[in-house]
């Protein structure tokens, strides 16, 4: 048996008499995992090329990240701490804003229906900018109240236009226009601005009006009937002009109604061209009305109209644009006693249906007619200036009676103005 020594000396002797080596801190990655000593050769050290493993060396950290590293390390311990609970997220159909979740494709084929939007044409792309928001809001808060006349034309303007208007650049872009135009006469700071916008939004319009009539279909002609009561107004809504007497002009016919000649097609297709009154829902009223004073002066015109034009072609024409301004005077014309059968007086209908139900009857010899200053269409629209000056006391109308009237005494011979006296005392102008 051999005793040990228990001297200090002899454990010293113990410890020191170990081999030292050399720690690999920079080592392939197969030898750290397998706890073996790497001798750090490159491309590959010796264990690895032994054993026929491919080598892997991890790339060099350098100072500034191993600081982010500690750093990291360092607020990870800090939140461990701090917190009580772990966040866990799971995955979810609506992580990506790209992604749409799943649809039933039946249900949706059930509710999509076919709709061919007036969408720009090539060369015509919409363009709007922070400017129209505000002609936007104006419209609704604004310009759409100054249209409402009474319960129905109220949704019409205030709901129907605007979201026709967000489906449709045709009807978006004119009632931006007509916002822009009540803008300009209440606001005279804002004059450059809304200018430079109305010239942008009532052209495109336009143009997108001339694109879209050749494809008057069910699905697209609603749009376009609004387009057309929006391009009614926003003439009357420009004011007068020199030269420019809403439905004439001294050099050629007016941009507005050379558009709407063909626009009384679509009335026939979604049969939403005037809102009834209470006169066309009971006959007994007729009656009532054939004692009202203008009914006298429209039948002198009429005799005058069937001896003058007596060997014209237009004179069914002419006869049919009597009949329609005798209707238009029936919607301005009430009375607010009840008649003599104790019904209720009749209502007026809204100025705006009244005016384009109108401009679209008329056949396209009478607009023809009137662009040659014709003296029977002259007589003829006199008249119906009446009606404008009855119905309408807005801003739209506001100068325009006066201004055709006056446009008409001027184209008519000396021997036929005296036929538009009535009209001229109607509205109170006295003869230049």
């Amino acid at each position: 048996m051999v005793e040990s020594d228990p001297s200090p000396d002899a454990a010293t002797n113990a410890v020191f008499s170990r081999r030292s080596h050399r720690k690999s801190r920079n080592g392939c990655k197969i030898c750290k995992k397998r706890h073996l000593k790497c001798d750090e050769a490159k491309p590959e050290c010796s264990n690895c090329l032994n054993h026929s493993v491919q080598c892997v060396y991890a790339s060099p950290v350098s100072s500034s990240q191993k600081a982010d590293a500690a750093t990291q390390r360092r607020a990870k311990s800090t939140s461990s701490v701090k917190t009580s609970f772990k966040l866990q997220f799971v995955d979810s159909e609506y992580q990506h804003v790209w992604s749409m979740p799943p649809t039933n494709p039946n249900r949706m084929q059930e509710k999509k229906t076919p709709v061919i939007p007036l969408s720009s044409p090539p060369g015509m792309d919409s363009q709007f900018c922070l400017e129209d928001f505000e002609l936007q809001h104006y419209f609704l808060s604004s310009t759409c109240f100054t249209l409402i006349e009474d319960e129905a034309s109220h949704n019409f303007w205030s709901s129907v236009v605007p979201r026709m208007g967000y489906r449709f650049p045709l009807v978006h872009h004119l009632m931006l226009s007509l916002a822009c135009l009540h803008m300009l006469r209440s606001e005279e700071r804002r004059q450059g601005n809304c200018v430079s916008r109305f010239d942008y939004h009532y052209g495109l319009g336009l143009r997108l009006m001339s694109a879209c009539l050749p494809e008057v279909i069910a699905n697209n002609s609603e749009a376009i009937w609004i387009g057309s009561i929006l391009i009614c107004l926003v003439a009357m809504a420009r004011g007068p002009s020199e030269g420019n007497y809403l439905f004439f002009g001294r050099e050629g016919p007016v941009e507005w109604v050379s558009l709407l000649q063909g626009v009384n097609v679509i009335s026939n297709i979604i049969q939403k061209q005037r809102i009834p009154n209470d006169h066309e829902q009971n006959p007994l009223r007729i009656p009532f009305r054939e004692h009202c004073a203008y009914r006298g002066s429209i039948c002198r015109l009429k005799r005058f109209t069937q001896e003058r034009a007596a060997s014209d072609p237009l004179l069914q024409t002419y006869l049919l644009a009597i009949d329609s301004v005798l209707q238009a005077f029936d919607s301005a014309f009430y009375d607010d006693t009840p008649d003599q059968h104790g019904l209720p007086p009749a209502k007026p209908e809204p100025f705006g249906f009244v005016l384009f139900t109108w401009v679209t009857r008329m056949e396209r010899g009478f607009w023809d007619a009137l662009q040659r200053k014709e003296a029977v269409s002259l007589v003829i629209l006199a008249y119906f200036v009446v009606v404008i000056h009855r119905m309408s006391k807005s801003w739209l109308s506001h100068g325009w009676p006066e201004h055709i009237l006056q446009g008409i005494w001027t184209f008519l011979e000396e021997k036929d103005r005296g036929l538009i006296q009535w009209p001229l005392d109607q509205i109170q102008l006295c003869n230049t």
